[in-house]
């Protein structure tokens, strides 16, 4: 995601996020974004919008069956960040 020029944030796809309702809601309602890229698209956002996004360590336990299929969801993933990029990049161009 950040060779892609959308995020610092070095896991955008931790399932742990600690959001502000008040701060989130408007970037919330401008996420296009389905799927795997949700995360992505909403951090980019708040980054944008000057929120401060940190992060912290967390232990994981990894969960046999995961659903994530390499191929076809990495594909698609990468699909959805181009989009994303080129969203964000329309979006700053008519402010």
């Amino acid at each position: 995601m950040r060779a892609f020029g959308l995020t610092t944030v070095r896991d955008t796809q931790c399932g742990f996020k600690l959001l502000r309702r008040a701060a989130v809601e408007p970037i919330l309602r401008r996420v296009a974004t389905e799927g795997f890229a949700f995360d992505v698209e909403l951090l980019a956002r708040a980054e944008r919008a000057g929120l401060r996004v940190g992060e912290v360590g967390v232990d994981w336990s990894d969960a046999t069956g995961t659903k994530l299929r390499l191929f076809p969801d990495a594909w698609r993933m990468a699909v959805d960040l181009l989009h994303i990029r080129r969203r964000l990049a329309a979006e700053r161009a008519l402010s």
